[in-house]
């Protein structure tokens, strides 16, 4: 796999995320690079990571307008570390229970 293609997908990643971001109101204060990914840090305390992989991680003070505005936008990666667990674990069940009847 090339990966030198797919760098401009993340930066449109990053850049979407952004927007979404500014829209709701909030002030970008610096962005830098970080390992597999770029980091927002927001005048408000809040820092938005965005991962190669698509997945994004809110942290920091003040989450909760910028985690709000981001799961309007992008619902399917903008899950806690608990709720992803707990999808998980329903999926389970979930596909035992089927097996189990079927």
């Amino acid at each position: 796999m090339n990966l030198e293609k797919m760098k401009p997908t993340y930066k449109a990643i990053t850049k979407d995320v952004m927007e979404v971001l500014m829209h709701a109101g909030c002030i970008i204060d610096e962005t830098r690079p970080v390992d597999n990914g770029t980091q927002i840090r927001l005048a408000d305390g809040c820092t938005v990571t965005c991962y190669d992989t698509g997945r994004f991680n809110v942290q920091g003070k003040n989450q909760e307008g910028p985690r709000a505005a981001l799961q309007d936008a992008f619902p399917e990666t903008c899950m806690t570390t608990r709720e992803r667990r707990l999808f998980r674990q329903r999926l389970l069940e979930y596909s035992d229970s089927t097996e189990a009847k079927g």
